[in-house]
């Protein structure tokens, strides 16, 4: 969270659908070094010109808003955030938002909506998105994922067969630990070959 809850709560206090525009507004101001006076100038302005509006320009200011808050959010200026992986399909995109969020890397999974299933679409891809500090590392890890996605180990729970990078079992979502799990088994027809 990048903000305190206490920052959340105040902005409560204005009401109505453009009550968090004007919100950041002022405390944009604020932070900027607007004096009280033209805080309070600014405020009753927007007060005053805001119940003016129609509620159809009350829909297009927030449409507006929301809009520009999304593509500032997807090109990563909201968060300093980096793509980290794309062309994933929706299975493959959890695997490993799940493998980084249990080595403490926050990820971010966009376009998920658009996806049409398990296959990659050149127009809807998944993507995976990190905080720019941490795409080393995450690199390093997605780099250790694509090493370890032919390596398996047993649930000591269960018994079902896990890729190695997997924290937790799939089946019964048991922890495996790379000390306590054996390697799987080779198949029947391995064995054989």
């Amino acid at each position: 969270m990048l903000y305190p809850e206490a920052t959340l709560e105040e902005s409560r206090a204005m009401k109505g659908r453009l009550g968090a525009i004007a919100f950041a507004v002022l405390r944009g101001l604020k932070e900027g070094g607007a004096s009280a006076d033209e805080l309070a100038t600014t405020e009753a302005l927007m007060t005053r010109c805001f119940e003016q509006l129609s509620d159809h320009d009350c829909d297009v200011l927030v449409e507006v808003v929301e809009t520009r808050l999304e593509e500032a959010s997807e090109h990563g200026a909201w968060d300093a955030s980096e793509k980290l992986a794309g062309r994933l399909t929706m299975p493959e995109a959890h695997i490993v938002h799940d493998a980084l969020q249990q080595q403490g890397i926050e990820t971010e999974i966009r376009h998920e909506h658009l996806s049409s299933g398990d296959f990659p679409n050149p127009n809807t891809d998944v993507e995976l998105w990190v905080r720019a500090d941490d795409l080393p590392r995450a690199k390093e890890l997605l780099s250790a994922i694509d090493t370890q996605s032919a390596e398996t180990v047993r649930c000591p729970e269960c018994d079902a067969e896990n890729p190695a990078h997997f924290g937790q079992c799939w089946s019964c979502s048991a922890v495996l630990s790379r000390e306590a799990a054996a390697p799987a088994a080779p198949a029947a027809d391995d064995a054989e070959g």
